[in-house]
């Protein structure tokens, strides 16, 4: 029997609705790449001078990243299904009916971001051997962030994060807690990029689990329920930060008007974005 017409009209409205904070969010792409140089050579020099002392950079090819992918994939469907005590026919099927479409285009996104961030935390790990060193803390920036107040030392705030200790953003946190930027302590680290392949698959099929049981298919709820359920110290900070984008070459950058207040400083050094 076919759905009723005002079923398909609430479900269309519904899923447009979802996606305008998705549309939002991924605005003011006026353009095709940086305006300045992003080369590896720049890049390396770029966190030189500004004090690094390593700096290692990787490019995964399409190909080997899609292999991963599929691994990674794979776990996540058969350790879904034996966490349920379920058959992998019947787990499928159950993420079918469960997920709509909007769903399923927020779990694509997001699980291959965390399966990124856990690639990059994993070359940290790996790079301890190498250089003989043990990373106390771990700092994850999205790509998109710059500090209004660049002189208040992360130094500052390591004093507060021990072993177990994640800080957050207290800014824009949808509901949770944001996730744009951490600093997390060893143990915190290990539990939020997850400390193996395997581990990541877990946790997505834990996340996949959740959702289907009541939970929220957004980065920012699952990783505030895997933090708190896994024991950790998660602490608000201000890290007075902002989003920016480049919207024409000649420019400044600018805030995008949705993350504009998402921050303690709206329009002190960057002003919001306009049209392309």
């Amino acid at each position: 029997m076919a759905p009723n017409g005002d079923v398909i009209l609430n479900s269309l409205q519904e899923l447009n609705q979802s996606l305008d904070g998705v549309r939002a969010a991924l605005d003011v792409t006026c353009l095709p790449q940086t305006p300045y140089e992003s080369s590896d050579e720049a890049t390396r020099s770029f966190f030189a001078d500004e004090g690094a002392n390593h700096v290692d950079i990787q490019f995964l090819s399409v190909d080997d990243f899609d292999k991963t992918v599929r691994t990674r994939d794979e776990l996540v469907e058969e350790m879904g299904a034996s966490a349920r005590n379920m058959t992998l026919e019947d787990w499928k099927a159950a993420v079918t009916s469960n997920f709509s479409r909007y769903d399923k285009t927020i779990y694509k996104i997001t699980v291959n971001m965390l399966l990124l961030r856990h690639l990059a935390y994993a070359s940290a790990r790996a790079a301890e051997t190498t250089l003989n060193k043990r990373y106390t803390h771990f700092l994850y920036l999205r790509e998109d962030n710059a500090f209004v107040k660049p002189g208040d030392s992360l130094w500052l705030a390591m004093q507060q994060v021990h072993d177990k200790t994640v800080m957050v953003d207290n800014h824009c946190g949808a509901g949770s807690k944001s996730d744009k930027i951490y600093l997390a302590g060893r143990e915190g680290a290990s539990v939020l990029f997850s400390s193996s392949l395997a581990k990541h698959a877990r946790d997505m099929s834990t996340w996949v689990n959740w959702f289907m049981q009541g939970g929220r298919m957004q980065s920012e709820a699952w990783l505030t329920h895997l933090m708190t359920s896994s024991g950790l110290d998660v602490q608000d900070n201000d890290f007075h930060r902002v989003e920016l984008r480049y919207i024409h070459a000649a420019d400044p950058p600018c805030v995008p008007q949705f993350y504009f207040h998402c921050t303690t400083h709206p329009g002190e050094i960057y002003p919001k974005c306009g049209e392309c």
